[in-house]
């Protein structure tokens, strides 16, 4: 029984964890700024990649960077407009 409990548990809170992944990720790919900045760094990274080839790692960690960036002023955008409702 209580193994029982613990597995409806479980695919009760995945399903939440999945649910709030799937709701970020939209409102990540909905925001057109998120968007310009991937599609501006992304012909940025192909027209390097042409001239001057760079390590797959570069790459990989400016894409990072980037998201990590819009995340941040995602947040602190929905911040913003929190305070001057209230």
């Amino acid at each position: 029984m209580l193994k029982l409990e613990k597995r409806e548990n479980f695919y009760k809170n995945s399903k939440i964890i999945f649910t709030k992944i799937l709701i970020g990720l939209k409102s990540y790919i909905c925001d057109w700024r998120n968007l310009l900045v991937h599609f501006v760094i992304g012909i940025i990274l192909v027209v390097i990649a042409i001239w001057a080839p760079v390590s797959i790692w570069v790459k990989l960690i400016i894409f990072v960077c980037i998201i990590i960036f819009n995340i941040w002023r995602m947040r602190r955008t929905s911040c913003k407009k929190k305070k001057t409702y209230k």
